[in-house]
């Protein structure tokens, strides 16, 4: 049978390419965790569809997404990710993204990760936050005790009930002039586990 194949190309706000994603059916495979997403900066769209002449409704899509210093806001993280430049791949259920980069709290880090069964999407978050960060990001007043940086990894798992956050590092390059068991001199190696779950999306575009 025929197929009609048409592709596009785009540049504008990312703000309409998210608010493209939650009017298509790639909101419900991830789990609508999009919904609580906003966003704004340059973004270009490269967009592929295929339309079998017989059955219109049997049609597939594919993209491909470019950030170029866009921000991006997920409301249960509280701060945005700024300054995001990679490619983000899609289908019409399906996303998938690697060496993507991007400043939380001005800090930098790299994003990888996609969709997984059952409505969930899957990510993994390599960086180095500094103390600075860390207060901003936490609000936590013994924050204040920290000094300098250490290199982390995160994996985050978003899906219909919120996010699951677990978070490894050594801290090693991170002081803290706290009293013990927490104090410790930057250059020593105090391994640290974290899991937050879950961290509930508050709502949606």
């Amino acid at each position: 049978q025929g197929i009609l194949a048409l592709q596009g190309r785009a540049e504008g706000d990312a703000g309409h390419m998210v608010r493209f994603v939650n009017a298509s059916p790639l909101a419900a495979a991830l789990g609508d965790v999009t919904r609580a997403m906003s966003a704004k900066g340059a973004a270009k769209l490269a967009l592929e569809l295929r339309l079998p002449l017989r059955d219109m409704d049997a049609f597939t899509v594919r993209g491909d997404l470019d950030f170029a210093g866009a921000t991006l806001d997920y409301e249960p993280v509280g701060a945005p990710l700024e300054a995001i430049t990679g490619r983000l791949q899609f289908t019409g259920n399906s996303l998938a993204f690697n060496g993507v980069r991007a400043r939380l709290v001005n800090a930098p880090m790299t994003l990888a990760g996609g969709t997984r069964e059952g409505g969930r999407m899957q990510l993994t978050a390599e960086g180095r936050m500094t103390a600075e960060s860390l207060r901003l990001l936490s609000g936590e007043p013994l924050s204040r005790h920290l000094s300098g940086s250490t290199a982390y990894k995160a994996d985050i798992d978003l899906g219909p009930g919120g996010a699951k956050v677990s978070v490894t590092s050594d801290l090693v390059g991170l002081g803290s002039a706290l009293p013990a068991p927490v104090g410790k001199a930057p250059d020593a190696r105090m391994p640290l586990a974290l899991t937050i779950s879950p961290i509930e999306p508050r709502g949606g575009n």
